[in-house]
């Protein structure tokens, strides 16, 4: 009987038909990337939103048990003689309304939110003020989970929870601090002393990540951005002439993603140094999110008109507008 040999059916690819492969192969990763890209962004964009959204209600629950909203900035009494000690912002004051009542009852009041060069108080409060909160940072942000000077600034109060979002304290229309928004320095605004409507005014924006044409210093943060427990700087018109530098508050003052403000390489128009003028920024393609004082959350576009944003940062100039929502 005569044997039959099997031969091997399979054959290697040759090195044409391995390329091709690999080429098809990067063909449709470069064809579906921008699409998980655009996936992923859409996911965090949602989980920002919803972040103002809590920020929105908190604010809410504040107003219910205070009957006003908590001030923009806030001075103890213990420090109003102090410098260069920094008063506590809304954002500390809303905690308890955040869920984080534990982390409140650990922030000592008498002593400051921020002072330079060297945090001050004891242990459990600096331990508070260095927590990192997820609600206070978008995820689209660029920016260090953590307040960090840059190295050789003469600062060493680093590794503090970066606060992503600014109170809204009025356009700039009339001059800071305005009054004419809701949170500002010492503010007492309640729901009657919002003449336009609730649903109409602004009270937080989204402050993340970096404007174009703006950078990094060194590797770290610079002064146009905060944490969660640094209101204003005390005093300091008095130290050195300058208007009190308030860094948890913004003024309308210019469209979102507009780069005003130090460092910036070939900004147009020439950068100002009012920490309160800056703009509203954001990773986000488009423009950046919002909280309105009746706790709805929304997107506003950069390229909303600047009259319309100034007037919905304004509580009561009666020229409220809902073009831009």
């Amino acid at each position: 009987m005569k044997l039959i040999r099997k031969t091997n059916q399979f054959r290697a690819f040759t090195l044409v038909e391995l390329l091709v492969v690999i080429a098809i192969i990067g063909v449709l990763v470069a064809l579906l990337l921008p699409a998980i890209q655009a996936a992923r962004e859409s996911a965090r964009r949602s989980t920002c939103l919803n972040h103002v959204k809590q920020m929105g209600l908190g604010l809410q629950n504040y107003v219910s048990t205070n009957q006003v909203f908590p001030p923009g900035t806030w001075d103890p009494p213990e420090l109003e003689i102090a410098f260069p000690f920094s008063g506590y912002p809304w954002a500390t004051l809303i905690l308890p309304y955040l869920e984080q009542s534990n982390l409140y009852t650990l922030v000592d009041v008498s002593e400051p939110g921020y002072s330079w060069p060297t945090l001050r108080g004891p242990p459990d409060h600096i331990f508070a003020l260095k927590q990192e909160l997820q609600i206070y940072r978008c995820p689209s942000s660029g920016h260090s989970s953590i307040y960090n000077y840059a190295p050789g600034s003469g600062y060493d109060s680093n590794e503090i929870g970066i606060l992503e979002y600014v109170g809204i304290a009025g356009s700039d229309r009339i001059g800071f601090p305005s009054g004419e928004g809701i949170l500002y320095q010492d503010s007492k605004t309640g729901f009657n002393d919002i003449e336009d409507g609730s649903s109409h005014t602004l009270i937080v924006g989204e402050y993340s990540d970096l404007a174009p044409g703006q950078q990094f210093d060194d590797g770290g943060l610079q002064d146009n951005d905060t944490v969660w427990n640094m209101g204003h700087f005390f005093k300091e018109k008095i130290h050195n002439g300058s208007d009190t530098a308030t860094y948890s508050v913004r003024t309308v003052a210019h469209l979102p993603n507009t780069a005003w403000y130090w460092p910036c390489v070939g900004c147009r128009p020439p950068l100002g140094n009012t920490t309160t003028r800056a703009a509203l920024k954001s990773a986000h393609p488009g423009g950046v999110h919002v909280t309105m004082a009746d706790g709805s959350a929304h997107f506003i576009s950069e390229t909303i008109d600047l009259t319309i944003f100034q007037n919905m940062a304004d509580r009561a100039d009666g020229g409220f507008a809902t073009d831009g929502l």
